[in-house]
């Protein structure tokens, strides 16, 4: 018998810590390209929200959707929704302003990452 005990070897070995890594890596790929979808979608979400505070039931949908557009081009994140994409609609004197629109991200080879947003103004 030998002096030295015997201790349990503790950690991760080389294979597991590689397996750990590449499923880091796979998150944080999809993490970087959901990014500029969601930036997207809370500019659009925060530009809906400003426009039907500003308008009333007298504001022209051409007006709404012209304030869309310039808000859009200062945001510069805005790429994928357009001014006719905007559902607008009057209701008790308030303007009420609705979009839905989908996202494709590609991420390696065919694989791709789907995002359907809708905003509507009517919700905080």
């Amino acid at each position: 018998m030998s002096l030295v005990s015997r201790q349990q070897q503790r950690g991760l070995t080389l294979i597991s810590m590689l397996i750990v890594a590449v499923f880091l890596g796979c998150a944080l790929l999809i993490a970087l390209q959901a990014v500029p979808a969601y930036t997207e979608y809370f500019a659009v979400k925060r530009i809906v929200g400003k426009l039907a505070d500003e308008s009333d039931s007298n504001t022209a949908d051409t007006d709404i959707r012209r304030g869309f557009e310039r808000r859009a081009e200062v945001e510069q994140s805005v790429k994928t929704v357009a001014p006719t994409d905007l559902v607008i609609s009057k209701r008790s004197g308030r303007t009420e302003i609705t979009v839905e629109w989908e996202r494709k991200v590609s991420l390696v080879g065919n694989a791709s990452l789907l995002f359907e947003f809708k905003v509507n103004s009517s919700q905080k």
